[in-house]
C-alpha cells in the first residue's frame, strides 16, 4: 500500500512505531513487534507478552475512567465523555482480539488484519482525543 492508499483508508495517522520492546510492551511499538515476530527476528512469545500487558492496560484504564466521581453540573457531559473513551478503549480491545488470531494462527492475511485494524484503531483514538480536547474547551 502506496502512501496515498495508506492517507485515503486511515486518513493523517503516523505508521511508524516505536522499537518493539518486550520487557515493556505498548501500543506504540506493536506494529514493530508484528513486524519482528512474522520476519523470524522475535519468537511469537514476544506478541504473547503483549497481548497479555496490552490487555491488562485496557483492563485498567477501563476500570480508572469508569471510577472518575463527575461533579453533578457536568455528570451528563461527563459521562457522554465517558462513552466515548469507553468505545475507544472497545476499539483497541478489538486489536487484541484480532492479535490473538495471529498468534494462533500466524499468516500474512491475520497480521495483515491485526496491522489493519491497529492503524484504524490509532485513528478512532486520535479522534477520541480531538473531541475530548474540544469539549474541554466549551467547558472551561
Amino acid at each position: 500500500m502506496d502512501a496515498a492508499e495508506q492517507r485515503a483508508r486511515y486518513g493523517d495517522i503516523e505508521t511508524r512505531s516505536a522499537p518493539a520492546n518486550p520487557d515493556d510492551p505498548g501500543f506504540d511499538s506493536l506494529l514493530d513487534a508484528l513486524r519482528a515476530v512474522h520476519t523470524g527476528e522475535l519468537p511469537m512469545d514476544v506478541l504473547v507478552r503483549y497481548h497479555d500487558a496490552l490487555g491488562a492496560q485496557l483492563a485498567a484504564s477501563r476500570s480508572a475512567i469508569l471510577a472518575i466521581e463527575h461533579p453533578p453540573e457536568f455528570r451528563d457531559v461527563a459521562e457522554a465523555q465517558t462513552r466515548i473513551v469507553v468505545g475507544g478503549l472497545d476499539v483497541m480491545g478489538t486489536v487484541l482480539h484480532f492479535l490473538q488470531r495471529y498468534i494462533d494462527e500466524p499468516t500474512a492475511d491475520n497480521v495483515g488484519a491485526v496491522v489493519d485494524m491497529l492503524l484504524q484503531a490509532q485513528r478512532v483514538m486520535r479522534d477520541v482525543n480531538t473531541h475530548l480536547d474540544e469539549a474541554a474547551k466549551v467547558v472551561s
